[in-house]
């Protein structure tokens, strides 16, 4: 029952974002919302798509970058890589996500703007 819930909410969300567009003042913020949810339907493409587009509009928001590295460990974690060339991808996202979580870890923690390097 609790899925099928989760799933509603996430339509939900998919008409909301469609309907109000990226110059309404809350899309940033259903993003925000929408991602969480696609984390926890185990949909992290879509989490990370969402992730990424709060990202570039805003490169300091902390939330999005703690979410999206998180997001990547997750994805990735289950993969087992010896490091080869061929392991170019998966490095940039463990990479991206290591960033993410510097970039938190290393700010007043009552500051809600992260110093990116």
């Amino acid at each position: 029952e609790s899925i099928g819930r989760i799933e509603k909410a996430l339509d939900a969300y998919d008409i909301l974002i469609k309907q109000t567009g990226a110059k309404d003042k809350t899309y940033i913020a259903n993003l925000h919302r929408r991602s969480a949810i696609c984390s926890v339907c185990n949909k992290p493409d879509q989490a990370l798509s969402d992730l990424n587009y709060i990202i570039s509009q805003n490169p300091k928001d902390v939330q999005a970058r703690y979410q999206r590295g998180y997001t990547l460990l997750m994805k990735y974690n289950s993969v087992t890589v010896v490091p080869t060339d061929q392991t170019q991808e998966f490095h940039l996202y463990l990479r991206t996500a290591i960033q993410d979580f510097d970039c938190v870890i290393n700010e007043d923690p009552g500051n809600t703007k992260a110093a990116l390097r």
